[in-house]
């Protein structure tokens, strides 16, 4: 729809403002790279959580993003250390976990999806997208992408 489009640029625009007022501000940075993936602007999205991941390399949600943007361009077996970094610095990280069993589902290593799937106790049927927004100015984090309503 043309609002949601409408809506994705000024958001772009927010974040790129948030960035260029804090360059040190990760959850703005993840939250820009995030809006590039959903545009297929593959090398700014990864240019966005590299730095994130400078400036804090222990910012777990940059690492899951990462990850999300290999799985996008059909790269799971480059997604999957991404994805175990994030849970090496954040165990509780279930969006990481999921999307981590997803990548190795696409990697074809459905062993370690399974073996994942037992260990996680997370409730897998929710439909979950990986996209990790972190809300801003808080650090309130939220690990489902933000919805359009109709």
């Amino acid at each position: 729809s043309n609002s949601s489009a409408a809506s994705d640029v000024y958001k772009r625009q927010a974040y790129k403002t948030a960035v260029k007022c804090a360059p040190g501000f990760v959850a703005a940075r993840s939250n820009l790279g995030n809006s590039y993936v959903q545009k297929a602007m593959w090398k700014e999205a990864e240019m966005e959580f590299r730095a994130c991941l400078n400036l804090e390399p222990d910012f777990a949600p940059a690492y899951n993003n990462l990850g999300n943007l290999y799985l996008a361009r059909k790269r799971p077996k480059l997604a999957i250390p991404e994805f175990k970094k994030a849970l090496e610095w954040d165990p509780q990280f279930d969006v990481a976990r999921r999307n981590l069993q997803r990548a190795y589902e696409q990697a074809g290593l459905l062993e370690e999806a399974q073996a994942l799937r037992q260990m996680s106790q997370t409730d897998t049927s929710i439909e979950q997208q990986g996209i990790y927004t972190l809300s801003m100015p808080s650090d309130e984090i939220t690990g489902m992408p933000e919805v359009d309503t109709p």
